[in-house]
């Protein structure tokens, strides 16, 4: 998956799962304190993160994503989770 279908994908979520309107998500937008999520929704966004791409986060990974905290993290991780699948 390439950033542009990361960004969407996160973006997608964002409006769908969290009620985010979809002008104010930006690569750089600030997951707290530009779009209001606390730590729970990010939980909620990586499940389904997790749900979407049919991956499974395991539980060390996960400790060390709770630090994301841009939409541009999120899409990184994406695109690193997903290099090499078709």
């Amino acid at each position: 998956m390439d950033r542009r279908e990361a960004f969407e994908l996160v973006k997608e979520v964002l409006v769908r799962r969290f009620d985010v309107d979809a002008e104010r998500i930006s690569s750089e937008a600030h997951l707290s304190e530009d779009l209001d999520l606390d730590s729970i929704d990010g939980q909620d966004m990586l499940g389904l993160v997790e749900s979407n791409l049919k991956v499974a986060i395991d539980e060390r990974e996960l400790r060390r994503l709770r630090q994301l905290q841009r939409v541009s993290d999120v899409v990184d991780y994406i695109v690193r989770i997903t290099r090499g699948r078709s």
